[in-house]
């Protein structure tokens, strides 16, 4: 049986048919917290022993850095170093005393500043207030919200210490809370997402339906917390009405027309229903989509250094042939420099030896350094958004709200081709990368959604990455982009432009498909970009001399700064007005009718596709379903039979 989405969102899904009723448990209370009833909060009282933990290893570590080469300096044989009339272990004294100042002004400074910083969430907005003499005030609106990560350094993990950080398209958006405890913060954080999704608003507007219905005189209510997805519904196909549909009275009252209930409606009372058990799910528990095993990480950063060192190999034969030329020749600069033949052999040995292999020691222990950083990397779909967990000494969690991401692109570098390796990288509002050059590494990490993976994982994480786009049809279109070559009829290059690629112009092809964009370069590096109509916010058609020469155009689509490609850079001419007209209409019409950008539908969509793939594996492996998953996909099924009537 297959599922068509409403017609505002292009695509479609087909969910097993899995019956099943959600149980629901009295027992089990959804989890709340106080720092989130609207009273000033401040952190954890760890918070400034932390801080003074750190402050205690900077002062040690500048009284070692400083004061130990200076006293060499003092007490030193050196005639010309600086003396000072004080014996050894007087000049230490100081050092200890003008240290301990520094450390018990700083934990003076510390104990104060915490002591000031307060926080706060309402309905509407996220406010943290700060700072001893200058004051500083930072408010940011739920709704703006892009993604909520809790990060756990090693020392705060040790003290059972999570930092929050939310995330948004502006600065004022993202407000850190260093630090909170550990079951705090995940509470806390739930709470702002499922705020920001506007959850409270439709419950007050449900609130307020029914208080209307009871004015009218009608018996029938909305569903409330804790009833079954058909709660409701199972009344009106009862008696012949549409699910939804209060009853009416015998009475000629008049009759109102039938409200539709969305995709979300049904699922959002699944979350209700079970709202003990998402609630109560760690971080460890949530639902996986994918997980990266360390073996595959090890393997990406061993392939960086094979490459690493194949290029040294050929910068050292280089320098080895150059500089045994110069030792053989009788170059008059060489008499100049008063360099013999033994010296310029010395010299070329170390180059030819030593930079490489420093090169190759640097590449290796960055390396090391950064594998800890993606261990147990794993990808899970929450009622909240989908979250992204990572890290083996120092951890992160970043939940990314559904519909915050803006394209996403699949990478195969060429030397992982005969592996069938795959990276998933996308553009996100809160986080604005131009290139992949730029210098802050944990920005880069968070658009990389998949270091590594097969092509099933590839689909599993486009399936809740995007879930308003993914259907049936999306892994044959990626299997065909994704190919050496990519079918005739998606090409787009004309050949006589051949001069301007030479090894790749075949490779380059655009595809418009139900609402979406789809676009292929590179020969050595194959990437495929997937855009969402809905979120292109401009065009841009460009050429110069050469490209009308060849007849050709570059075609840009704008959207928010990322890794993604946005562009084709040789586009037949008509064809790239012909593609500028189509994305530009379609571009408006996606606009109009998108409601992602709530999270209502998007995490909807998002939590069935994840209870499909829940399904999925639980029949591969022969277990019993997740009641959480059957009771969604029953949810979604519901919703089929709902369309299916109109």
């Amino acid at each position: 049986m297959s599922w068509t989405p409403p017609p505002q969102h292009p695509g479609h899904f087909q969910p097993g048919q899995h019956p099943g009723q959600p149980q629901h448990n009295p027992y089990l209370q959804p989890r709340v917290t106080e720092l989130a009833n609207g009273d000033w909060h401040r952190l954890h009282p760890l918070t400034p022993w932390l801080r003074v933990l750190n402050l205690l290893g900077g002062v040690l570590f500048m009284a070692l850095v400083v004061g130990v080469p200076l006293a060499g300096a003092v007490f030193g044989d050196d005639p010309d170093s600086p003396r000072l009339d004080i014996s050894p272990g007087t000049y230490f004294v100081l050092v200890g005393i003008i240290a301990l100042v520094i450390f018990v002004l700083g934990t003076v400074g510390v104990v104060l500043g915490y002591r000031a910083t307060e926080f706060r969430v309402t309905d509407e907005v996220l406010e943290m207030r700060s700072g001893v003499f200058a004051r500083n005030f930072l408010q940011a609106r739920l709704d703006r919200l892009q993604s909520v990560n809790i990060n756990r350094p090693l020392g705060a993990r040790m003290l059972g210490l999570s930092h929050v950080a939310t995330s948004g398209a502006s600065d004022s958006s993202e407000v850190e809370l260093k630090y909170l405890g550990q079951a705090d913060a995940e509470a806390l954080r739930d709470e702002v997402l499922r705020r920001a999704s506007g959850a409270k608003r439709r419950k007050r507007a449900e609130q307020s339906a029914a208080h209307q219905a009871a004015r009218h005189g009608e018996q029938g209510t909305p569903s409330q917390p804790g009833a079954g997805p058909l709660a409701g519904a199972g009344q009106g196909l009862g008696s012949g009405q549409a699910p939804g549909v209060a009853p009416q009275h015998a009475t000629g009252a008049p009759k109102p027309a039938p409200q539709r209930r969305t995709l979300s409606d049904f699922v959002d009372a699944v979350v209700e229903d079970f709202s003990g058990s998402f609630a109560s799910l760690g971080e460890a528990d949530s639902p996986t989509i994918v997980t990266v095993p360390a073996k595959r990480l090890a393997g990406v950063e061993m392939l960086k250094f094979v490459g690493a060192a194949l290029i040294m190999l050929v910068i050292a034969g280089i320098l080895w042939i150059v500089f045994g030329v110069l030792a053989s020749s009788q170059a008059t600069f060489l008499d100049e420099l008063e360099l013999d033949a033994l010296t310029v052999n010395i010299i070329g040995a170390i180059a030819t030896i030593g930079l490489p292999l420093v090169t190759l020691i640097m590449g290796a222990f960055a390396a090391l350094v950064s594998l800890p950083g993606n261990m147990q990397y794993n990808i899970a779909g929450t009622p909240d958004g989908l979250r992204v967990g990572r890290g083996l000494l120092t951890t992160n969690s970043d939940t990314i709200a559904p519909g915050r991401i803006h394209a996403v692109e699949i990478q195969q570098p060429f030397w992982w081709r005969m592996l069938g390796w795959y990276r998933v990288r996308i553009n996100r509002a809160d986080v604005a990368i131009v290139s992949s050059d730029d210098s802050d590494s944990d920005q880069i990490s968070r658009t990389v959604l998949l270091p590594v993976g097969k092509f099933d994982d590839v689909i599993r994480v486009l399936s809740v990455a995007m879930p308003m786009q993914f259907g049936s049809h999306t892994p044959h279109l990626m299997r065909d982009l994704l190919a050496a070559k990519p079918p005739k009829q998606l090409r787009v290059t004309p050949a006589r432009a051949w001069f301007l690629a030479p090894f790749g112009w075949k490779r380059n092809a655009v595809l418009v498909d139900r609402g979406v964009v789809y676009l292929r370069r590179g020969r050595l590096e194959r990437r495929v970009s997937i855009i969402p109509a809905e979120r292109m916010q401009g065009l841009t058609i460009s050429d110069g001399p050469w490209r009308r020469l060849a007849g050709a155009a570059s075609l840009r689509i704008g959207t928010v700064l990322g890794p993604v490609l946005m562009g084709q850079r040789l586009v037949a001419r008509s064809q790239a007005l012909q593609l500028f007209e189509q994305l530009a209409q379609l571009a408006i019409r996606a606009a109009q009718v998108d409601r992602s950008h709530r999270w209502a539908e998007a995490g909807a969509r998002m939590l069935v596709q994840v209870a499909q793939l829940q399904l999925q594996d639980a029949r591969a492996a022969g277990a019993a379903p997740d009641p959480r998953a059957v009771a969604i996909a029953h949810a979604a099924d519901e919703y089929q039979r709902q369309e299916g009537q109109r």
